[in-house]
Formats: structure tokens, sequence, C-alpha cells
């Protein structure tokens, strides 16, 4: 089930809904751009073991979100600075946890979790900030 989340007042309501039909989206490959309104989003799919789902594998979408026409800049600078933050999910042994942070851990698991969403905060805020 996919989950967004869009600040108030950042959007419409017109294009939260198209963001909501993206996100249900199947494509062709695992990366692709979207462009909706003034908003470019390049997007690169890619999957986690995870025991807490079926098949035993999670299905996750990394996105990097700029009100900018679509560039190679950009294009090329996500397409780089992902690498890294995918294989940092796909190699963490518990990093379905963050992803699931409506269920209930024990104190081990959530100082696991608290650890590893921590670490994911940091390195999606060091992407962020290498682009200008």
């Amino acid at each position: 089930m996919p989950h967004f989340l869009v600040t108030d007042g950042f959007v419409s309501e017109k294009i939260k809904e198209e963001i909501s039909s993206m996100l249900n989206l199947k494509p062709s490959t695992d990366y692709f751009i979207v462009r909706i309104g003034n908003i470019t989003a390049y997007n690169l799919q890619f999957t986690i073991k995870s025991s807490m789902s079926r098949g035993n594998e999670e299905v996750l979408m990394l996105s990097f979100v700029t009100d900018e026409f679509p560039s190679k800049r950009a294009e090329e600078y996500f397409l780089k600075e992902s690498g890294p933050i995918i294989a940092y999910f796909q190699r963490e042994p518990y990093s379905e946890l963050v992803f699931h942070i409506q269920g209930d851990f024990s104190d081990d698991e959530y100082t696991i979790l608290e650890r590893i969403y921590e670490e994911s905060l940091q390195r999606l805020q060091v992407m962020l900030s290498g682009y200008t």
C-alpha cells in the first residue's frame, strides 16, 4: 500500500490526486521522471529484504522532488547520489523497520529502528544539501 505525505499548502488538492495516481503507476523500468504542475520528481524503485512483507521483499521508491524543469544535471545528480542511500537500505539487516514505524516493537527493535531512521534521515539531508 503506497503512502505519501505532502505538507499542507505545498500543492493543490488536484496535484495531490495526481501524485496519488502516480504512486499507483507500474512503470516498465525502475527509473522514471514525472512532471506534475511545476513539480518534477525523479524516481527510482528498488527492493529490500523484509520479514514484514509477503514474499520477504518490499518495493520502495526514492524520489528527488524539485520545482525546476527536468534537467540532465538534476537527473545525473539524483542517480549518482541515490546509489549509496539505496545500498544502505539494502545492506542494513533491519531497514524494513523504518517503513513500518506504526508497529509494536520491543525495546531492542526500537533502538535499532531509531538508529536506522536517524542514519537514513542524515543521508537524505546530505543528498538534499549537496544539490545547488
